[in-house]
C-alpha cells in the first residue's frame, strides 16, 4: 500500500508539473486515491480493533493485578494475625510449663523434707523425747499458732499439719496450710513454700487466705529469682482481688521485678 501511496503522490507531483494531464490518466489517478483511501480506512479499522483488544487485555490484567495485590495485603494480614496468635499461645504455654516444673520441683522438695521430717520424728518417738500433741481441734489449731509465733516453725508445721489431716473440713485449714507455708518461707525454703500457698490457692479458691497466698507465691517466686512466675502470680492477685490490700504491695513488688528484669543474677526467667 506504501508503494502505491508513492506512486499516487509522484502522480500527483508530475501532474502538477505538467500542469495538464488526459482525462483517461485521471480517472486512473481518482482510482487510485480511492482504493488507497479505502485500503487505509480498512488498516485503520484494523488498528482501532487491535487496540480495542489490547486495551481490555490491559484492563484485564490490571484488574487481576489489583486483585492479587489485595489477596496479598489480605493473605499478609491474617498471617500476621495467625503467627502474633501462635506466638501468644506459645509464651502462655510456656508460662504455665515453668509454673508446672516449679510447683513440681516444690512438691519433690516438700516429699524429701516430708520423708526426712518422718525419719526424725520416728526416731524421736522411739527416744520418747517429741512433746505430745493436743486433742481437740481448737487447743491443736491455737498450738500451731503460738508454735509459729515463737518462730518454732518445725513444732509449728507439726501441730498444723496435725490439725489439717483431722480437721480437712474446719474453716481454718487453708488458714492452717498457709501458716505452713509462712513456716517454711520465714526459712528461707521458698520451694516448699510455694508447694504450701499453691494447696491454699487450689483447694481452698473462696477462702479468706487465697489472695494472701497468691502474693506471697509471687514473692517466694522473686525470691528464687523466676520473675515471670512471680509476674504472673502477682498479676492474677490483682486481677482477681483489686480491692485487696494486698493489692498495693503486688504492685510495689511487680515495679520492683521490672527494675531487675534485666539482671540475670536476679531474674533468671
Amino acid at each position: 500500500m506504501i508503494a502505491r501511496l508513492r506512486a499516487v503522490a509522484l502522480g500527483l507531483l508530475v501532474t502538477g508539473c505538467m500542469l495538464f494531464t488526459t482525462k483517461k490518466e485521471g480517472a486512473h489517478l481518482r482510482k487510485d486515491l480511492d482504493e488507497v483511501r479505502g485500503e487505509m480506512a480498512t488498516q485503520r479499522q484494523a488498528l482501532d480493533a487491535q487496540l480495542a483488544r489490547a486495551q481490555t487485555e490491559v484492563e484485564k490484567l490490571q484488574k487481576v493485578l489489583d486483585e492479587g495485590t489485595h489477596l496479598l495485603a489480605r493473605n499478609s494480614a491474617d498471617l500476621g494475625a495467625q503467627v502474633q496468635q501462635m506466638q501468644a499461645t506459645v509464651e502462655q504455654l510456656t508460662g504455665q510449663m515453668d509454673e508446672a516444673r516449679h510447683e513440681l520441683e516444690a512438691l519433690r522438695k516438700e516429699l524429701g523434707e516430708a520423708r526426712a521430717q518422718v525419719d526424725a520424728k520416728i526416731a524421736e518417738l522411739a527416744a520418747g523425747t517429741v512433746k505430745a500433741l493436743p486433742e481437740g481441734k481448737d487447743a491443736l489449731f491455737a498450738e500451731g499458732e503460738r508454735q509459729y509465733q515463737s518462730k518454732s516453725y518445725e513444732e509449728a508445721r507439726r501441730a498444723l499439719r496435725q490439725f489439717i489431716n483431722k480437721h480437712a473440713t474446719d474453716p481454718r485449714a487453708d488458714n492452717a496450710r498457709f501458716l505452713v507455708g509462712e513456716a517454711y518461707f520465714h526459712e528461707a525454703r521458698y520451694a516448699a513454700a510455694i508447694g504450701e500457698y499453691q494447696k491454699v490457692i487450689d483447694g481452698h479458691p473462696k477462702g479468706d487466705v487465697v489472695a494472701d497466698a497468691f502474693w506471697k507465691n509471687g514473692v517466694a517466686f522473686f525470691k528464687l529469682k523466676s520473675c515471670t512466675e512471680a509476674r504472673v502470680f502477682l498479676q492474677e492477685m490483682m486481677r482477681r482481688f483489686p480491692k485487696s490490700p494486698l493489692s498495693k504491695k503486688a504492685r510495689e513488688t511487680l515495679d520492683e521485678i521490672d527494675k531487675v528484669r534485666k539482671n540475670k543474677s536476679k531474674c533468671s526467667s
